[in-house]
């Protein structure tokens, strides 16, 4: 199991070194910021330099090669214009998912508002129902796992716009999800049995949002 506050603090140290002044923020996303890690978890890692270049991406690739366990690290580069140009509920998981291990997204970017929250579950909501839907009838059982991740993800999401709490793991996610919601993220059941689930659960999720229009109100 990696180390991952020694894993972090040495890779940033690489990055300050490599960028000096150009790095303006770096966080831990995913399953070792949740503290719900295995052996096999990625360390994904989100890092915004003052600009992005090709040569850049190139010193980046050579600083993760650097690394113990370097075939787990993966995560989101940019640049700040790039960030600040980035759809704002595009940005949502940034935002409330990401452990600021230097430097402040605030500054960088400004807060989700009300619209892009529900612009994020909507879009979220519609890409796994065809997802879903999809892997049912061209895919396989094999599929559901990444499904399942993909409803946890919105499930976040859609206790987010319900409540105004970002879930910071599996445990809380489930203490504020519903008896519908729950059975979702537990994932019990033959194949047919959670397919049938997920499909349902997402279209409900869009039929309550509604038809949508040419944007989502603020």
């Amino acid at each position: 199991m990696v180390d991952i506050n020694r894993w972090t603090a040495d890779f940033i140290d690489k990055l300050r070194a490599a960028f000096g002044e150009r790095l303006r923020f770096a966080g831990l996303q995913g399953s070792y910021r949740r503290g719900e890690a295995t052996e096999k978890s990625d360390i994904d890692m989100v890092v915004v330099l003052d600009g992005l270049t090709p040569a850049d991406l190139a010193r980046y690739r050579t600083l993760v090669r650097e690394m113990p366990e370097a075939d787990k690290a993966c995560g989101f580069l940019c640049g700040t214009m790039e960030l600040q140009a980035w759809p704002a509920h595009d940005r949502l998981q940034l935002w409330y998912d990401t452990r600021p291990l230097f430097g402040s997204l605030d500054g960088l970017v400004s807060p989700p508002g009300g619209g892009d929250v529900r612009l994020a579950l909507r879009v979220e909501a519609a890409n796994l129902y065809h997802a879903a839907c999809h892997s049912y009838v061209f895919g396989s059982a094999d599929d559901l796992s990444a499904l399942e991740k993909g409803a946890f993800f919105l499930l976040r999401t859609k206790c987010l716009a319900k409540t105004g709490i970002y879930a910071a793991d599996r445990r809380e996610l489930r203490s504020l999800a519903g008896e519908e919601d729950r059975a979702v993220l537990e994932a019990r059941g033959a194949a047919d049995e959670r397919f049938a689930r997920l499909i349902v659960w997402c279209a409900g999720l869009l039929e309550h949002l509604g038809p949508s229009g040419p944007r989502e109100e603020a």
